[in-house]
């Protein structure tokens, strides 16, 4: 009995020799990725949630978001300070957690990523990332468009909405909203948050381009940020 159990549920949870999966954590585990898991920070304490798209290079290496380019824009635009958001984030939490005096303006945000793991080819050093083709997929055509996100995908349909839909629970599961004001960074975050939470929740939302492209010392986006969230 437990056999033919066995063989039914593989069954409905493989096509052809692609998986649908009930979890990320379970695609994480399935496919060997522990290594590339960057975890978001501060999203409990903060009073404000930047969220973006997904860790790169730099991050994959520290083990911490914005990490890099994109993290050391954000530090100039909100703080004028040189070091990655990410850094400036840790250091600060690392002080709290010893007792030590911190920068409450620094630790007033956290950082979340749609998806724990890289989205770019380039951040990894596997041979075979034939399992990764749908997420590569998704982000770079939900980040030029974000409507692509309900698209009716004509080759792994299946495949590509399963993997919309476990984002999805995550960012859920990982937002306990209340009373945080909330960043978007870009058109993919845009899209899974408005898919997570719906249009009402995602008017009271400030919309941003994503930090890689923030000009340095913007005067303009640091006061629209400040507005926002004051």
């Amino acid at each position: 009995m437990i056999k033919i159990y066995l063989i039914i549920k593989n069954l409905i949870l493989k096509k052809g020799d692609r998986l649908i999966y009930e979890t990320f954590q379970e695609f994480i585990e399935t496919n060997k990725l522990a290594d590339y898991i960057v975890s978001d920070i501060n999203i409990e304490d903060s009073k404000v949630i930047f969220i973006l798209e997904s860790p790169h290079k730099k991050e994959v290496k520290k083990k911490y978001p914005v990490a890099g380019d994109t993290g050391r824009n954000m530090s100039d635009v909100l703080f004028q300070k040189k070091e990655a958001l990410g850094i400036l984030i840790t250091e600060e939490l690392k002080k709290k957690k010893n007792k030590l005096k911190y920068d409450e303006e620094i630790l007033k945000f956290g950082i979340v990523n749609i998806s724990s793991l890289p989205l770019k080819k380039e951040a990894y050093t596997l041979d075979n990332l034939s399992f990764m083709e749908d997420l590569f997929f998704l982000r770079e055509n939900i980040t030029k468009d974000k409507n692509r996100i309900d698209f009716n995908f004509r080759k792994n349909k299946d495949e590509k909405n399963n993997l919309i839909e476990i984002l999805v629970d995550v960012l859920k599961s990982k937002l306990q909203l209340n009373n945080k004001k909330i960043i978007l960074c870009g058109g993919f975050a845009q899209a899974f948050y408005e898919k997570a939470f719906g249009k009402d929740k995602y008017n009271k939302t400030l919309l941003v381009s994503h930090p890689i492209n923030w000009r340095l010392a913007n005067k303009e986006l640091k006061k629209k940020i400040d507005d926002y969230i004051n």
